[in-house]
Parts: C-alpha cells; structure tokens; sequence
C-alpha cells in the first residue's frame, strides 16, 4: 500500500494493454484481497504502487474490476459528502461531487462495460478514477472533518514548493 505523500499517488496511470495477461489478473485479485483485507470500499493500482489503469469498487453484489476506466458523463446534480481514503488514513472531508455518472470500461474478463452509477457507487468511481489521474480526495475537499493534525503533519513532510 503507498501512502500520501508517496510520489507514486501524483502520477497520471498508464493504460492496461493486456486484460488478459497473467500479470494483470494476479494484480486484480491481489488489489482484492487488499481492499478487503482494509475494509475499503474501493481501491485504485496506484494506490499498490502499480501505475496501471485499474480500479476496483466494492458493490453490493460484490468486486468489481474496471479496467481503463473513462468517465463519460456527468450529472449536473452534485452533493457534498463525507470521503476518506486508505491511502490516507485517519482523514477525512467533505467533498463534492457528480450524484450520478457513466462509466466505461473493460472488465477483468476482457468485456466492455457502461454502467451508471449514483449516489454512493458513483463517488466510489468518481473517488478512484481520480486516483489514476494523480488526484487524491484531499485536492478536491471542501472542508476537512476529521484528522486535520494528521494531514498538516503529513503536508510538513513534503518539499517546499518553489
């Protein structure tokens, strides 16, 4: 697991081109039994130290792997609601984001899906998708509502900025 604030969670993932391949199912399963093993309800390769193109949600019928995953649409409709992150323990905030959102991708079997998504899922993918892009929940946080001593301690680590 990396942690902010792990370089590795500012880059840009790069898409999967294999589906198939051994490496990339292994990662899957292995994302899996991390997410699980933590209690998370979503979890991106980034987030492992992998800059891959994969994020998992955990949805009431179970994992779901999405692999280079596009956002499509969004709704106009947004709510504030309260995030945290496993790569950045003990915090949290509100933030705002899309009620509900298409999203397509491959799945873990090599399948194209489109899904739309609301309210809580749809954060969950809207939460990990900014993951690939190098953005964490803390960048788009409206307003902290716990662990504020742990996050200015994790900002002191970091280099100053020119």
């Amino acid at each position: 697991m990396r942690y902010f604030p792990a370089a590795s969670l500012r880059e840009v993932a790069a898409p999967v081109r294999d589906i198939t391949a051994a490496l990339t199912q292994q990662l899957i399963l292995s994302m899996a039994k991390i997410m699980v093993a933590a209690n998370g309800v979503g979890l991106a390769a980034p987030q492992v130290g992998e800059s891959q193109r994969i994020i998992l949600v955990r949805l009431d019928a179970g994992i779901l792997a999405l692999i280079n995953p596009v956002l499509r649409k969004f709704s106009r409709q947004r709510v504030d609601g309260e995030e945290g992150c496993l790569s950045v323990p003990g915090v949290f905030g509100l933030v705002s984001r899309s009620v509900r959102v298409t999203v397509d991708a491959i799945a873990a079997n090599g399948d194209m899906v489109s899904l739309t998504l609301e309210g809580f899922f749809a954060r969950v993918v809207q939460h990990e998708v900014d993951h690939l892009n190098g953005i964490l929940f803390i960048d788009r946080m409206r307003k902290i509502t716990s662990g504020a001593d742990r996050l200015r301690k994790l900002w002191q680590v970091l280099p100053s900025q020119p």
